[in-house]
């Protein structure tokens, strides 16, 4: 089967995320901070946290008025969708970025787990060089 989508392309990708979320203000839209800064949960079922936890705690730091706190879990990829699954029926989902491989992304679109980022929030997403997020970013 040749796949256009590897596990080389999601950590490309998944880095290139990191790295916008990184980059000064006159790149990114400009965002005004919350009324306090947030804390943040964040789970890993593909081992991206080991290519990816300085650059968010590199973030956290930065922007103090942002994120207050970082807190990682780890956990295997077949559990997630049903986790998720099981804290969006009791109304208190504490996850609030996943870092995932094909498997439980995958299983999470089946389900309906997901935020859709493009077309659905195109406005709050940084303006791409070409005018095509999807391409200059590499999202599939």
């Amino acid at each position: 089967m040749n796949s256009c989508f590897t596990r080389r392309a999601f950590t490309k990708m998944s880095a290139g995320a990191l790295g916008l979320a990184a980059c000064p203000g006159r790149v990114l839209a400009q965002q005004s901070p919350p009324g306090s800064p947030v804390s943040l949960n964040i789970i890993d079922v593909a081992g991206n946290l080991a290519l990816t936890q300085k650059a968010l705690e590199a973030y956290r730091a930065a922007k103090p008025n942002f994120v207050s706190r970082l807190t990682f879990t780890q956990s295997p990829a077949p559990e997630l969708p049903a986790k998720i699954k099981a804290q969006q029926n009791a109304n208190r989902v504490d996850i609030d970025l996943v870092l995932t491989g094909t498997d439980a992304l995958a299983a999470g679109i089946e389900q309906g787990l997901w935020v859709e980022l493009l077309p659905t929030h195109a406005g709050d997403l940084p303006k791409s060089p070409s005018g095509d997020f999807m391409r200059d970013y590499r999202v599939f």
